[in-house]
């Protein structure tokens, strides 16, 4: 399933216009859960968003660098020079890849909405923080479950030690949980 959309020009009181750009990539794993392949989120500034400020990007399984990261493009002479010295000829600021959390406690999109609000680049609609809060911890709460699903160990550990009582399912009462939970999401 892939979510595409046209840059949507953001409320600003400024002059100079500034738009967002959102996109993902999502498939059904294994345990049938909706999961993100990749994500862009791109900020874009002018009359027709035609120049890039940053974009968070999310990469399911990337190589070369880590898989959630920020781009920002910028100028920066001593960045260029240096780049160029270690052999990255022509490459920019907006060429570097910065760590932004990782698969699991990468920022939330509301996040991003919040700092440009933060930031006055963008002007708010009255009730804004009741809506970006409900909704970044409505997508807490799927990241927290995907990690404790994920490092389930380590989650029974610290539950322990803070005084809950865990006992692990039988594999074969697991098994019947999860093909239940299948069946209700059909």
């Amino acid at each position: 399933m892939d979510l595409m959309t046209d840059k949507v020009q953001m409320r600003s009181r400024a002059r100079t216009k500034i738009w967002l750009d959102v996109s993902s990539v999502w498939y059904r794993n294994d345990e049938g859960f909706l999961t993100a392949t990749s994500t862009y989120w791109g900020v874009y500034l002018g009359e027709e968003h035609e120049d890039l400020l940053l974009h968070y990007d999310y990469e399911r399984d990337k190589d070369l660098y880590t898989e959630a990261h920020i781009q920002v493009a910028g100028v920066h002479p001593a960045l260029e020079r240096m780049l160029g010295e270690v052999g990255r000829n022509g490459d920019h600021m907006k060429d570097l890849h910065l760590p932004v959390g990782g698969r699991r406690l990468r920022p939330s999109l509301e996040d991003l909405l919040e700092s440009l609000i933060a930031e006055r680049l963008l002007d708010p609609k009255p009730g804004h923080e009741k809506i970006l809060g409900d909704s970044r911890r409505e997508y807490r709460v799927k990241q927290i479950s995907a990690l404790v699903r994920s490092n389930q160990e380590t989650a029974a550990s610290v539950l322990r030690e803070t005084g809950w009582d865990v006992a692990k399912k039988s594999e074969e009462g697991f098994l019947a949980g999860l093909r239940r939970s299948r069946k209700n999401r059909s």
